[in-house]
C-alpha cells in the first residue's frame, strides 16, 4: 500500500481490503477499452489515487462516523424514532443503498401468453451511503433512472426491482415513512390555501406527539415547531399568505418549493428526498432552494438527496457529495463534488476553461457521448470497490439502530383525520367565492324560471301539470351533483400525494370532503326547493319532506359523479361520464316512464333509479297533504284522473303497478325511504371501498400485491393437507 492509503476515510480493516480490492480490479482489467479509438487504456497510479479522494464523501470519513456517534451521544434522549420533544431535532441516520437495480417488463403478444421477453434495465445495480447533515446531488440525463432511484428509496416504486435498503444496518421497514419525506416536483396546492395552514395541516396529521400533552402543550409545540420551520426557510414574511396556483396569484416558485420542503420536515422527517426541486424556477430562486436544502442539512442534521437538473457552478458548490448516472442508467461517478474535477482530469477529461462543471458532467454522460462506457468501466475499477466498502462499514459499524417503538406516542387517528381535512375543506370552500355565487345564482335562476313557468300551478291547473311541475324541480336538484366533478377531478392529484406521504386513509378523506361539498351544495338546493315551492303554491306540509327524501336522492347521485371523477384521468372524461350515468339514472324517472310502462318483468329496475324513488315519495306527499282537486273536463278526456287513486294508477306509484291496496303514505315510509337509505348505504360503501382499493397510488397497490404474493406460498403448502384430509 502507498502513502495514499492512510488518508482513506476508512480506518479498519474494510478500508484496506477495499483498496486491495480496487487494485485487485484494476489489475484484473489491466487495460480498459477506450470507446473511440478502440486503443487500451492503462490505469495509472494517479488515477487510483483520485479515485480514492473521491470517495471521501461524508464529512471527513472515519471521523465523520465518530461526529455521528458524538451526535447520538449529545441528543440520547431523542434518539429514538421520531424524536419526541422537537420537530428538528439531530438525529444520525445512515442510509445504505446496496446494489440496488430496476427491471421494467416487457411484454408483447396476446394475454395468454406467459413467458416474458427479456428484461430491459433502466437503472443498473448501484451502491452507495448517506450520511446525516450531507446534502447529496443526483444528475444525469433525461430517462437514466434518477427518479426511478428515487422511487426505489422512498418505497414508491410500483414495478419489481431488487437489492436492499437499510437504515443504521437495519433493513428499511414501514416506519420508513415516518422519518423520512419525499418531495415530488410538483407542487400540488389549494391556491386558497395560506402558507401556514399547509404546515400546521402537516404537522397535525403527520407528527407523534406523547399521550400526556395537553392540548394547550399540543398548541404551544405545534405553534414552535411551524414558526421554526418558517424562520429557516425564509418564510415567515408570507406565512399570511395564499399560496395561489395557475388561475389565482399567490406566492413565488421558490417560496412553493420551499414550502413542500418545510411540509416534508413537519413529520420530524430525517431523510429528504427531493424530486428535481430546481425545476421551473429562476436561476435566483433556484439558488434559494438549494442554500435552504444546504441550511437543512447543516443545521438540522437532515440527509438530503436531490435529483438536479444543470445546477449553476454557486449551487453545485452547495453539495457535498455527486452521484453521477450515464445515459443508460450506470453510474459514471460516486463521491465528493469538490473531488469530481479531478477525478475525471486524472481519467483525461479535464473540464475546457471558463465551462460550467455540472454542465461538462452532463456532457460526458450524455446519450450522444462517445465516452460514457469508457467513464463506466473506469468507475466498475476504480470507484466501486471503494463504495462498496461503504456499504460494508455502514453494516459492519453502523449507528445504534433507529427506536421504532411508538409506545407512549400518539399519531393521528381517523377521527382526527376526519376532522383536520373536514375542516381544511370548509374554509377552502368558504374561500372560493365564485364557486358559492355560481351554486347560489344558479339555484335563484332556475327557481324563478322554473317557478315563474309554473306559477300558481296548484290552483290553476291539472294534476299532470302539478306532476311534471315537481318532476322539474326534482331534475333541478339532483342534477346538482354535478357540481363536485370539477372538485373531486382537482382534488385527485393532491389526494394521492398525501396518501402517500401518510397524511390520513381514503375513508377519512372521502367521507370528510364529501360532506362538505353536500352541505354547500345542499343550502343551494334548499333555496331552490324553496323557491319553486311557493311559486308552485304547493302547502308547506310535504317541504320538510321534500328537504330530506331530495337530499338522499342527491347524495346518491352525488356518490355515482364522485365514482366517474376519481375513475376519470380529465374533466372532460369526467364530465362526459357523470353525464352519461346521470341520464341512465333520469331514464326511470316516475313521470315520463314508470312500472307502468316499462315493460312486463323489469318494472323493479325503477325501485333502483333515485329519481323514482323521489318522484314517487313526492307525488305521495302532495296528493296526500293537498285537498286533490279533478281534473277540468277537458284533460280528463285524455288523462281519465278523476281521483288521487287513479294518479297512483295511471303513474303506477305507491306499488299499485304491484297489486298493493294499502296506504299510499306507508308505502313511501317503509319502500320509497328505506330504498333510498340502503341505496345511499350502499353507495358510499362502493366508493369507499373503490376509494380504498382501485383509486390508490401505485405504491400502496404494490405493497398490497407484495402481502397477497406473501401469503400464496403458505396457502400452497396447506392446500395439499386439506387435500389429504
Amino acid at each position: 500500500m502507498t502513502g495514499r492509503d492512510a488518508e482513506l476515510p476508512l480506518g479498519s480493516h474494510v478500508a484496506k481490503q477495499a483498496y486491495v480490492e480496487m487494485n485487485s480490479a484494476a489489475s484484473a482489467i489491466g487495460r480498459i477499452v477506450d470507446s473511440t479509438t478502440g486503443q487500451h487504456i492503462k490505469l495509472t497510479q494517479e488515477q487510483r489515487e483520485a479515485a480514492a479522494a473521491a470517495v471521501q464523501f461524508g464529512s471527513a470519513g472515519e471521523s465523520n462516523h465518530d461526529q455521528m456517534r458524538f451526535e447520538l451521544t449529545l441528543d440520547e434522549v431523542s434518539c429514538s424514532l421520531p424524536p419526541r420533544s422537537s420537530t428538528l431535532g439531530r438525529l444520525p441516520i445512515v442510509s445504505s443503498l446496496s446494489r440496488v437495480s430496476w427491471r421494467v417488463l416487457l411484454r408483447t403478444g396476446k394475454l395468454k401468453r406467459l413467458d416474458p421477453k427479456p428484461l430491459e434495465p433502466v437503472l443498473y445495480p448501484l451502491s452507495t451511503v448517506l450520511h446525516s447533515g450531507s446534502l447529496v446531488a443526483i444528475m444525469g440525463p433525461s430517462g437514466c433512472g434518477k427518479t426511478t432511484l428515487m422511487s426505489i428509496i422512498s418505497g414508491r416504486a410500483s414495478l419489481a426491482h431488487s437489492g436492499r435498503v437499510a437504515i443504521n444496518g437495519r433493513p428499511r421497514t414501514k416506519e420508513f415513512d415516518r422519518f423520512s419525506s419525499y418531495v415530488t416536483q410538483d407542487d400540488i396546492y389549494d391556491g386558497n390555501e395560506k402558507v401556514i395552514e399547509c404546515l400546521q395541516f402537516s404537522y397535525r396529521l403527520r407528527k407523534a406527539v406523547p399521550h400526556e400533552w395537553t392540548r394547550e402543550e399540543r398548541r404551544i409545540q405545534e405553534a414552535e415547531a411551524v414558526q421554526r420551520i418558517l424562520d429557516l426557510l425564509g418564510l415567515a414574511e408570507v406565512q399570511q399568505s395564499k399560496v395561489g396556483n395557475n388561475l389565482k396569484r399567490g406566492i413565488s416558485g421558490g417560496q412553493k418549493r420551499r414550502l413542500s420542503l418545510g411540509i416534508g420536515l413537519m413529520s420530524d422527517a430525517k431523510i429528504l428526498l427531493c424530486d428535481e426541486p430546481t425545476t421551473g424556477l429562476s436561476a435566483a430562486d433556484a439558488r434559494l432552494v438549494v442554500q435552504a436544502l444546504r441550511r437543512l442539512s447543516v443545521e438540522c442534521g437532515v440527509a438530503v438527496l436531490a435529483v438536479i437538473h444543470q445546477p449553476s457552478h454557486s449551487i453545485m458548490q452547495c453539495f457535498d457529495q455527486l452521484l453521477l448516472l450515464s445515459h443508460d442508467g450506470r453510474c459514471v461517478y460516486n463521491g465528493r463534488v469538490d473531488a469530481a474535477l479531478q477525478y475525471f482530469s486524472a481519467l483525461g477529461f479535464p473540464c475546457p476553461p471558463h465551462q460550467n462543471p455540472a454542465d461538462f458532467y452532463l456532457d460526458l454522460v450524455s446519450q450522444n457521448s462517445e465516452h460514457a462506457e469508457t467513464l463506466v468501466d473506469f468507475y466498475d475499477a476504480l470507484m466501486r470497490p471503494l463504495v462498496q466498502s461503504r456499504v460494508e462499514l455502514a453494516y459492519e459499524c453502523p449507528p445504534p439502530p433507529l427506536n421504532d417503538d411508538v409506545d407512549g406516542m400518539e399519531l393521528a387517528g381517523p377521527y382526527v383525520q376526519f376532522k383536520e381535512v373536514g375542516r381544511r375543506a370548509f374554509r377552502l370552500w368558504l374561500r372560493d367565492r365564485s364557486t358559492l355565487m355560481a351554486i347560489m345564482g344558479d339555484s335563484v335562476v332556475q327557481g324563478l324560471v322554473i317557478g315563474a313557468v309554473f306559477f300558481g300551478v296548484r290552483s290553476r291547473a291539472s294534476m299532470y301539470y302539478q306532476l311534471s311541475a315537481l318532476f322539474l324541480m326534482i331534475l333541478s336538484l339532483l342534477a346538482s351533483s354535478l357540481w363536485t366533478v370539477p372538485l373531486y377531478v382537482q382534488q385527485k392529484a393532491q389526494y394521492r400525494v398525501e396518501v402517500e406521504d401518510g397524511y390520513y386513509s381514503p375513508v377519512p378523506y372521502m367521507f370528510a370532503t364529501s360532506l362538505v361539498a353536500n352541505f354547500f351544495v345542499l343550502v343551494g338546493d334548499a333555496v331552490l326547493v324553496t323557491i319553486m315551492w311557493l311559486l308552485f303554491g304547493f302547502q308547506f306540509v310535504p317541504l320538510l319532506a321534500c328537504y330530506l327524501v331530495g337530499s338522499l336522492g342527491f347524495v346518491i347521485c352525488d356518490v355515482v359523479t364522485a365514482i366517474c371523477s376519481l375513475a376519470s384521468k380529465s374533466f372532460a372524461e369526467a364530465n362526459a361520464s357523470a353525464t352519461l350515468m346521470f341520464t341512465l339514472l333520469m331514464f326511470v324517472n316516475g313521470f315520463t316512464t314508470n312500472p307502468k310502462t316499462l315493460p312486463t318483468g323489469i318494472g323493479w329496475i325503477a325501485y333502483l333509479s333515485p329519481f323514482f324513488l323521489v318522484f314517487e315519495a313526492l307525488a305521495i306527499c302532495i296528493l296526500e297533504a293537498n285537498e286533490f282537486q279533478e281534473d277540468p273536463p277537458e284533460a280528463s278526456r285524455t288523462l281519465l284522473m278523476h281521483t288521487k287513486e287513479e294518479v297512483y294508477q295511471t303513474f303506477g306509484i305507491a306499488g299499485r303497478a304491484y297489486g298493493n291496496t294499502g296506504s299510499a303514505i306507508q308505502w313511501m315510509l317503509v319502500v320509497d325511504f328505506v330504498l333510498l337509505l340502503a341505496l345511499m348505504a350502499i353507495s358510499k360503501c362502493v366508493v369507499f371501498t373503490l376509494q380504498a382499493t382501485v383509486f390508490l397510488p401505485r405504491r400502496y397497490k404494490s405493497e398490497q400485491a407484495q402481502k397477497q404474493r406473501s401469503i400464496l406460498p403458505l396457502l400452497r403448502s396447506w392446500l395439499p393437507k386439506f387435500q389429504r384430509t
